[in-house]
């Protein structure tokens, strides 16, 4: 006999699958997959888990693409697209939706600076939001960017994150920024990520 999932749970599974729809970055499949290993604890029967989280997900699917028809072109998010597709031409590593937190990915995105390098790929900073900026973005309180530089001392990172502002204002974004390198660059933006299944998203 199965075990239904608790109105608690489903409303979990709903709001956790739909905002990972919002976001844009992962595909029906693997937000599925997500939702398993957070909420399957709380589940005896993950088929059922499943199925409902499949249910909700292609659901909030549907309505995304139907609701992104009426989207401008671009939006903020393919402008921010832009932005860090240049800065990641010139050297400067820029990741969206990465790593859980900003200790976690400052070092993640460390160890890629230096992969790059013992690989000849020219890394001089970087830039990067983690998953938990996506979620304040997408509830309209701003998308918030770490940034850094191989090179030690506090004057290399200013100089990336004059960049990194640079490169924004350049998509017609309006980064807000005091020039501190202990302080984050701010991004006042409206979460739009349009969702196109014919391209692959590098994180």
């Amino acid at each position: 006999m199965t075990t239904p999932l608790s109105a608690d749970l489903f409303d979990d599974v709903c709001d956790f699958v739909t905002a990972e729809v919002m976001a844009g970055y992962l595909p029906t499949e693997a937000i599925v997959d997500e939702a398993l290993a957070r909420f399957g604890q709380n589940s005896s029967d993950h088929d059922r888990l499943r199925r409902a989280a499949t249910s909700v997900a292609e659901r909030a699917m549907v309505a995304h693409r139907e609701a992104q028809q009426a989207w401008p072109t671009p939006t903020d998010c393919e402008r921010l697209d832009a932005a860090f597709a240049a800065l990641d031409n010139v050297g400067v590593v820029a990741r969206q939706h990465y790593s859980c937190c900003g200790t976690c990915g400052a070092d993640e995105i460390r160890a890629e600076l230096q992969q790059a390098h013992k690989a000849g790929r020219p890394a001089r900073g970087y830039t990067f939001f983690h998953v938990q900026d996506t979620a304040h973005a997408m509830s309209g309180e701003g998308l918030y960017l770490s940034y850094g530089a191989h090179e030690p001392g506090s004057d290399a990172a200013v100089a990336i994150g004059h960049e990194v502002v640079a490169a924004l204002r350049d998509q017609g974004l309006s980064p807000a920024w005091n020039g501190k390198v202990a302080h984050r660059i701010l991004l006042p933006l409206e979460w739009r990520r349009r969702r196109d299944d014919s391209r692959s998203y590098r994180g």
